[in-house]
């Protein structure tokens, strides 16, 4: 089972908002605490550009779905997690995009 991310960015260019309300990743403190990157005043990551992530074959735990419900204890099926995730997303997309 795969994340299906559809590129979009939105996630990216608010990640500042997505770091600061950590109530979908309530349970994540760690990988929020290892975010090496910093945000952009308009609370971008500085390494999105052009729309896309520039280190994103090496993202940090963080940003990479998967490999969270992967490495970390969920307490949820990934499906669970999947879908937490995917309406994040939607929730994203609908207020920035």
């Amino acid at each position: 089972m795969e994340f299906e991310c559809t590129s979009c960015g939105a996630c990216c260019v608010r990640i500042g908002e997505s770091l600061d309300k950590p109530a979908r990743f309530h349970f994540l403190k760690q990988a929020k605490a290892d975010f090496p990157y910093d945000t952009r005043e308009d609370g971008s990551c500085e390494k999105l550009i052009d729309n896309r992530c520039s280190v994103y074959d090496h993202r940090p735990l963080y940003c990479d779905i998967g490999r969270l419900a992967d490495e970390t204890n969920m307490l949820m099926t990934k499906e669970k997690w999947f879908d937490m995730n995917y309406k994040g997303c939607e929730e994203l997309q609908m207020k920035y995009l």
